[in-house]
């Protein structure tokens, strides 16, 4: 009898279903709340875009990521979200570890590039390491014109309350709206990319 074989040792079939089962727990709990891939927020919005919604968020942050504008122009061509598959794959999972994230108390991160009337914009729910929930929204034209008159973006960064898991823009990828919020420009001007 080959002694990787089990038989005659009951007590080694539990203990490996029992290793699998912890694994396999283990698996699910970390994938809940773990950044999609394609949901990165690297060149996105603005410059240092990036770098400012990580230091707001802090370093263990949970990141369930950002559905960018590549994503949205390549594949349905600024179209209805639901004629795209795989962005909707994308927006489902990130939704889905957002909720996770929001659920477990932690810091977090997470949003999506949007267009509304007259302009781009970037919508991201944070949770700081202070428990601070922030609304950080990014205009690229607050003139309505699109950028053809200069620039005329603008950051608002406010503190919110309430987080509701239903859309909070005119945008088809909006997803969350962020409530009970008061204008606090200082958690923008506190950044390092303001000084």
């Amino acid at each position: 009898m080959p002694l990787n074989s089990g038989v005659g040792y009951p007590h080694l079939n539990t203990m490996r279903f029992s290793i699998f089962i912890t694994l396999l727990l283990v698996a699910c709990a970390q994938s809940s709340t773990k950044m999609p891939d394609s949901a990165s927020w690297s060149d996105q919005c603005y410059q240092t875009f990036e770098n400012d919604v990580a230091e707001i968020a802090g370093v263990s942050a949970i990141d369930c990521g950002f559905l960018p504008r590549d994503i949205r122009r390549s594949l349905d061509g600024w179209q209805s979200l639901a004629s795209s598959g795989a962005q909707v794959e994308l927006l489902a999972k990130i939704e889905q570890c957002a909720k996770s994230a929001v659920e477990s108390g932690n810091a977090f991160k997470f949003g999506y590039y949007g267009f509304g009337y007259d302009s781009d914009f970037c919508d991201v729910a944070i949770r700081g390491p202070d428990g601070q929930l922030i609304s950080f929204f990014f205009d690229s034209d607050t003139s309505g014109q699109m950028g053809s008159k200069g620039n005329h973006s603008v950051v608002h960064t406010s503190s919110c309350k309430t987080i509701e898991f239903k859309p909070g823009t005119i945008d088809n990828s909006s997803f969350f709206d962020l409530q009970e919020c008061t204008s606090s420009p200082e958690i923008f001007s506190a950044l390092s990319s303001s000084k």
